[in-house]
């Protein structure tokens, strides 16, 4: 049987998931196929939502015809997704310098449809720049992009408890690296074995994905199975790992 893993174990530090994940797509007005960048976790978790939906714990156990429905369906929402926000960033005109974060807007709805919450932000605010976050204590610079660190704003109230949040959990990331031995310590920038698949700054951004979904209230989180007891295949050929600027 392949390897399965719940979003909880998706989201540790340790997880052996990639930095990130391309789809590719095509839209009105493209000449050519085109893709977009999004972190595996925000994927897994829109699998595991509509596994859960349809009443599947594990992945691994699906029949095959149904197995290749699900998945091509998933692929077609998230496509669909894609294919909206262009839609909006054409109505609205943007400059290309905007034109460039798309990748990010995208991102911002898949999340909030995770979170079955109609999306705050208008589409012209897609050009956001991360937030970036020194965390003193976890001796860590990361960034986080702008669709993450504005829900944490929505949850926590303003931003000095969001940013003190996201600082709590570097910290607890870099406790949970050392107890597991990833940290490597002849170039602490390297995390050992399967832990070094992702950046710093990702698995931040997992933990606090995961911590949206646990807080949410969706339906399928008191389901059964829920969302976060829904077992999940990777989908290997999607991930990508980010080498010297190119990917691998």
């Amino acid at each position: 049987m392949p390897e399965v893993y719940t979003l909880t174990e998706l989201a540790s530090p340790t997880s052996p998931i990639y930095s990130t994940m391309s789809i590719s797509y095509s839209h009105p007005g493209s000449e050519s196929a085109s893709s977009f960048s999004l972190p595996p976790f925000l994927f897994y978790a829109y699998k595991a939502k509509r596994l859960a939906s349809l009443g599947f714990d594990d992945e691994a156990k699906v029949e095959e015809s149904s197995f290749f429905l699900v998945r091509d369906a998933i692929l077609k929402e998230l496509r669909d997704i894609a294919k909206s926000v262009h839609r909006d960033v054409a109505k609205a005109n943007l400059s290309d310098d905007m034109k460039s974060y798309i990748s990010a807007a995208i991102q911002s709805r898949i999340l909030y449809s995770v979170l079955s919450e109609k999306e705050p932000m208008d589409i012209s605010l897609c050009n956001t720049s991360s937030v970036p976050i020194n965390s003193v204590k976890a001796k860590k610079n990361i960034t986080v992009p702008f669709y993450i660190f504005r829900r944490m704003v929505e949850i926590f109230g303003d931003e000095a408890a969001a940013r003190q949040q996201i600082h709590s959990v570097v910290f607890n990331i870099s406790e949970e690296l050392k107890a597991a031995g990833a940290i490597n310590h002849e170039n602490p920038r390297r995390l050992n074995g399967p832990a070094g698949n992702s950046s710093w700054a990702r698995k931040a951004h997992n933990a606090l994905m995961l911590s949206f979904i646990k807080m949410s209230n969706i339906r399928e989180l008191r389901a059964s199975p829920g969302i976060l007891e829904v077992k999940m295949m990777r989908d290997i050929k999607l991930e990508t790992r980010v080498r010297g600027g190119r990917k691998s």
